[in-house]
């Protein structure tokens, strides 16, 4: 997937995917990562994340990963996440 959105041209790959960052080598990728750390990937979780995901995708750079999440959901994603990024 990451490949693809960078042989296509793509600058961002926003996701739910909370162990993207544990499973790949980002830091050498020529996209950056949005992960949107929501209670769960339901859509009434993600939707109110999403003005700061589109801070967090003005922000990404190339081998990033930006972290959105609402402030009392913070203990969940901290967890499951080495590197946080809040916006």
């Amino acid at each position: 997937m990451l490949q693809a959105a960078e042989t296509a041209g793509f600058g961002v790959l926003v996701t739910g995917d909370q162990n993207l960052q544990f499973q790949q080598n980002l830091e050498k990728r020529q996209i950056g990562v949005v992960v949107l750390c929501g209670v769960s990937t339901a859509l009434e979780d993600l939707l109110p994340l999403v003005p700061d995901a589109l801070k967090a995708i003005e922000a990404v750079r190339a081998g990033d990963v930006l972290l959105t999440f609402h402030f009392f959901d913070f203990h969940l994603c901290r967890l499951r996440c080495k590197t946080v990024f809040a916006f």
